[in-house]
């Protein structure tokens, strides 16, 4: 299991713009500089090739005002590239994931903690 506290991404309806010039898609500078952050913060997670049947991934999200506009499934999937990213592998391995919100006065800023499980391969001999 690891554990790991980040700042709230950008969200994936914002962080992408067309290049009026050579009509690519270009990600935007607030989404690549989260993604550098994410990849120093989650340095403590280490590959684990034995352990690849399945990812179970737990995100507590901490507001510090009320989240009326935050789409918290928006904001997920930097969260999961960056972790199965970290862990050299496909984020088609996640199997469950856990989300929760809340709001807590005091908070400097947004941001979301999390865990990470690896799980076994069910030992089922029959699924009729």
């Amino acid at each position: 299991m690891y554990k790991f506290r980040l700042p709230l991404p950008p969200s994936v309806n914002n962080n992408k713009w067309v290049n009026p010039r050579t009509g690519r898609i270009v990600q935007k500078s607030e989404a690549r500089k989260w993604k550098d952050t994410a990849w120093i913060l989650l340095n403590h997670i280490n590959k684990e090739p034995t352990r690849e049947w399945g990812l179970n991934l737990e995100f507590l999200f901490f507001y510090k005002v009320k989240p009326r506009r935050m789409d918290t499934d928006n904001r997920l999937k930097p969260i999961i590239d960056a972790i199965s990213n970290r862990l050299g592998i496909d984020d088609s391995l996640l199997a469950e994931y856990n989300v929760k919100r809340k709001l807590v006065k005091g908070v400097n800023n947004h941001c979301v903690v999390g865990e990470v499980y690896f799980m076994e391969k069910p030992n089922v001999k029959n699924c009729n």
